[in-house]
């Protein structure tokens, strides 16, 4: 089923960095060669939660500036790097959440706009999925307080931060979302007031801003996990027309045509909006986690069209489904969380085919007790990973895809776990917040060794939290 082309074609909260969230999940990561890392902590004292940078070195993870010195509580959040700056959203208490600027010294640290012009949040939400950097310029969700929150853009000045265009006239909100770059242009979620929340997609100018289609003309479509593979966009979306609710569906950019992958009305082995939750590509491919009516929650994959869309591998035999959660495409193979309903959920890894798939239980012996590994990513070759052994503690583990090298690193806190999060590789290093009792919720680093594996700094002395947020 295909439809003709019209046109030119939460976070875990406003404060995540206070409570720890880690919604994130697995995502997976790769080695890169950025020299410094910007992030949000709590020094404690008459400080509170400020912008904070980190080379990956104890003298080089520093306050860059307290920012808010009305609040204890108040943190930046959402980095996002553009032409040698990074932008991010905060509020230094006379103003709202408002876009953000550093070079990495106090003087280099200000406010770009307030765009809402008051005390009001002009960007509340920031971060993955609401800002995006295209051709030069930051595209993001924003506020200025009469239009509703819709896509404004930014070349990091005061007069050229503008809003691109007031997609849900007046002042209704479009609330655009996963803003995605794909050959030149910007795609995403919104919502015009009148067609529902349906795809669109800018080349950063009001007339080049247009809804793609009417996906679902008798509500939302609500697509979503935009996910590009050249010059294919794929996403989830609902048209309307299915008791099933969101679909697999992909837009062809160069013939201008969108398609629904599979579609339920011609038959039950389609993917089930409940468990299309995750979505990563690899080689080509798209690999999802998929629901149809006889097999439930399985790996699925999918090459654009309905006959390679289809179950890599039922990895849980019957209709419970092995329920694949934290998806992460490192190095040619697709790491996971599963379960085979003989041992909990663990480490799965496939290679993107039937006979490729296998799991490991990273217990000390098998057992059905879950490990729910997660924050995937690639460092020196290697994976590391965090996960729970049979005590229930939750380490940071690490393995190369076979079993008798899959093991923890080091054990940072024997009583609980350190439960470590937020996993980044800085200048050959592999950096991570992990707790201890001693030092609390605290910026760690490893270089894969036990030896090797330290507390980076101790950013609030002492056994208080400084709950870094890393993104």
């Amino acid at each position: 089923m295909k439809k003709a082309i019209i046109g030119l074609f939460v976070l875990c909260g406003l404060l995540p960095f206070l409570f720890g969230c880690d919604d994130s999940g697995g995502g997976g990561s790769k080695a890169g060669s950025i020299d410094k890392k910007y992030f949000s902590a709590n020094a404690g004292g008459t400080v509170g939660y400020s912008l904070w940078v980190t080379d990956g070195t104890t003298d080089g993870t520093k306050l860059v500036k307290d920012i808010d010195e009305t609040s204890l509580g108040n943190g930046p959040y959402g980095f996002t790097a553009m032409g040698g700056k990074t932008y991010f959203s905060t509020t230094d208490g006379s103003t709202g959440y408002e876009l953000w600027v550093t070079d990495g010294t106090d003087t280099g640290t200000h406010i770009v706009k307030n765009i809402d012009g008051g005390a009001g949040h002009g960007v509340a939400d920031a971060g993955t999925g609401y800002w995006a950097v295209m051709n030069g310029r930051l595209y993001f969700s924003a506020d200025d307080g009469s239009t509703g929150n819709e896509l404004w853009v930014s070349n990091g000045t005061e007069s050229g931060t503008v809003r691109v265009k007031d997609i849900n006239p007046d002042a209704g909100d479009s609330d655009p979302y996963e803003l995605t770059v794909m050959n030149g242009l910007l795609y995403f979620y919104a919502n015009d007031g009148t067609n529902g929340a349906e795809l669109w997609v800018s080349d950063g100018t009001d007339g080049g801003t247009t809804r793609l289609t009417d996906i679902n003309p008798t509500g939302n479509s609500s697509p979503a996990l935009l996910t590009p593979i050249g010059n294919r966009l794929y996403f989830r979306a609902n048209d309307g027309g299915s008791s099933y609710g969101h679909a697999l569906w992909v837009y062809d950019a160069d013939l201008n045509d969108l398609s629904l992958v599979k579609d339920p009305n011609e038959t039950v082995n389609v993917p089930n909006y409940w468990v299309l939750t995750e979505m990563v590509s690899m080689d080509g491919v798209i690999y999802f986690a998929g629901e149809n009516i006889t097999d439930n929650s399985e790996l699925w994959r999918s090459e654009g069209t309905e006959e390679t869309t289809d179950i890599l591998t039922e990895i849980r035999e019957g209709d419970t489904g092995s329920a694949p959660q934290d998806l992460a495409a490192i190095d040619g193979k697709i790491y996971f969380c599963a379960t085979n309903g003989t041992s909990g959920q663990d480490l799965w890894i496939s290679d993107g085919t039937a006979l490729g798939t296998y799991g490991i239980d990273i217990a000390d012996e098998p057992t059905s007790d879950p490990s729910y590994p997660e924050y995937f990513t690639e460092y020196n070759g290697l994976v590391y990973f965090k996960a729970q052994d049979s005590t229930g503690r939750y380490e940071l583990w690490v393995t190369d895809g076979t079993a008798q090298n899959t093991h923890v690193v080091k054990i940072i806190e024997p009583t609980v776990g350190s439960a470590p999060k937020y996993l980044t590789v800085l200048n050959n290093k592999l950096l991570f917040v992990a707790f201890t009792e001693a030092e609390g919720v605290e910026l760690w680093s490893t270089d894969g060794t036990e030896d090797g594996t330290t507390i980076l700094k101790d950013i609030n002395p002492g056994d208080a939290d400084g709950n870094p947020y890393i993104e």
